[in-house]
């Protein structure tokens, strides 16, 4: 999925210089300089998730996941933090023509004691973004993992949370590194250890299209996945049957006339 960069005229005059999808001329980021703009290009293209993937095993590399969650900010206290489901579980996602994934419950559960460990950022600040603030809280929910975020009282921190409450921002991107992976059903990977670092409100995910795999992501199975599982759901089905008779044996047995 190949981007560039190139000044753009939706972004503001402070960061002119945008990163932009080939496929469809969309607006990926903006960033103040150049060199800032490539440095995520190369980071988007590091971590493209089409390389080989080592079921039993692991992965240092970083990789990114984008959802449309229902973001709020609490009113209560001082109005800065930001909470909502930033991972749903057990909801199958098609990543590329080689994976489909979904995130086991507990997944995270080995960090929901150090919140403050996951940072909170707008945009990646691996991928030219900026730190805004910290985790306050991590809980493991039915629906997904649950979190609570502090936005620090700076400029990005303050223009975040105005986009967040009037809902010009709404999808959340987590960076992640898998630790221990099965197959399940039709082949889809299930994370069931995996390190969260880092939780960023996007204005476009990481892979452009999850934008809109990860609205419905909450609520069901993607039409490529839900195609997998009636397949693998057909298939055991169809081994449950008896087999079917050979009407062709039948047959050449009447004309012989040997008994059948």
């Amino acid at each position: 999925m190949p981007w560039h960069v190139a000044k753009s005229a939706q972004c503001p005059a402070s960061k002119p210089w945008g990163v932009i999808k080939d496929a469809d001329g969309s607006l990926v980021a903006c960033h103040a300089t150049e060199a800032s703009a490539q440095k995520q290009v190369d980071a988007l293209y590091a971590n493209e998730p089409m390389r080989s993937l080592d079921i039993s095993g692991s992965s240092l590399d970083t990789q990114y996941r984008s959802f449309a969650p229902d973001l709020e900010v609490r009113s209560g206290g001082d109005g800065r933090t930001v909470y909502g489901i930033v991972v749903p579980y057990d909801a199958p996602t098609r990543i590329n023509d080689d994976l489909v994934e979904s995130f086991a419950r507990g997944a995270f559960n080995h960090q929901l004691k150090e919140p403050h460990r996951v940072k909170f950022a707008r945009e990646h600040v691996m991928l030219g973004g900026e730190l805004i603030g910290v985790t306050q809280a991590l809980r493991d929910d039915a629906a997904g993992l649950y979190a609570e975020m502090r936005a620090s009282k700076t400029p990005e921190g303050d223009k975040t949370l105005e986009l967040v409450k009037d809902r010009a921002l709404d999808q959340m991107s987590v960076a992640f590194r898998e630790r221990q992976n099965r197959r399940v059903g039709a082949g889809i990977v299930q994370r069931i250890k995996a390190d969260l670092f880092e939780i960023a409100v996007v204005m476009q995910g990481a892979y452009g299209e999850l934008a809109t795999v990860a609205g419905v992501r909450s609520r069901q199975m993607p039409q490529a996945a839900m195609d997998l599982e009636l397949r693998a759901q057909a298939e055991e089905y169809l081994q449950g049957l008896p087999p079917l008779p050979d009407h062709d044996l039948e047959i050449r047995k009447i004309r012989l006339g040997m008994p059948y």
